[in-house]
């Protein structure tokens, strides 16, 4: 069913987190998006993963103090003692009411039955922590966007960020493109970048997410035509990188970086 007001019926899908409480921020105050629905990932790894399992293969992955940093943007108590607390995406579904919901497979095909039903003309994918396979592909065709905190095409991967941060990245930021059958290579449609101004990878993934919500609301008024020049990441190799290694940590918190 079309807005009459000729607002974009949006659905975003996201993990819970200090990210996702950032990019509705943005969104709600928008004439140019009606939200419509928001999905929630309920794995945290694997799907079919049981919970406390992920948590320990991620803690053998990458090492406590990683651990604890995601724990403090993704988990709404641990958020609480770390001193940046944020709204919950059952808060966030109240709020604007909508329904909110919860899959742990988003390519699943009755699942997308539930998405068809709310008529979305987009959805935007901004922290989600699952792929978009077929059927989903195919079935959402051109509605699928993602808002990846990284300049593409050099920095893909599950933590961007940390990698700009560690590696002293003159510039760090967000990438708007297209959602097609790779992983952070579809077409971009907008870039945002700044200097970093902390050595703090929650307060840059804090604006980068920030200013990507502003970014997508721009483009979305501009139809998706892409902004032009898109050259902020094309300086420097591309490779995909993983989830951080200890040594990675390591190698990060010595470049004068912190988490929090």
């Amino acid at each position: 069913m079309a807005d009459p007001s000729g607002a974009k019926r949006l659905i975003l899908c996201t993990y819970e987190s200090l990210y996702s409480d950032c990019v509705l921020s943005v969104l709600e105050k928008s004439d140019l998006v009606e939200i419509v629905g928001i999905v929630a990932s309920t794995r945290i790894l694997k799907q079919g993963e049981f919970h406390l399992a992920s948590k320990l293969s991620l803690l053998r992955k990458s090492g406590l103090s990683y651990a604890l940093y995601l724990a403090s943007v993704t988990d709404p108590l641990a958020a609480r003692f770390s001193g940046k607390s944020f709204a919950s995406l059952s808060h966030w579904s109240k709020r604007l009411n909508v329904p909110l919901l919860k899959t742990e497979n988003i390519n699943d095909p009755a699942f997308l039955d539930t998405i068809d039903a709310l008529s979305p003309d987009i959805l935007l994918s901004a922290h989600f922590n699952q792929i978009f396979k077929e059927p989903a592909l195919a079935r959402l065709s051109k509605k699928l966007f993602n808002l990846h905190p990284g300049l593409l095409p050099r920095r893909k991967g599950l933590d961007p960020m940390f990698c700009a941060l560690r590696d002293h990245d003159e510039r760090v930021g967000i990438t708007l493109h297209q959602i097609d059958e790779g992983i952070d290579t579809g077409k971009a449609i907008g870039i945002a970048s700044f200097e970093p101004q902390s050595r703090s990878l929650r307060a840059n993934n804090e604006q980068a997410f920030t200013l990507g919500a502003e970014l997508f609301l721009d483009r979305v008024e501009h139809e998706f035509v892409p902004a032009d020049p898109l050259n902020e990441g094309e300086n420097g190799s591309s490779s995909y990188e993983s989830y951080p290694t200890p040594s990675d940590v390591v190698g990060f918190l010595k470049a004068g970086n912190r988490f929090n």
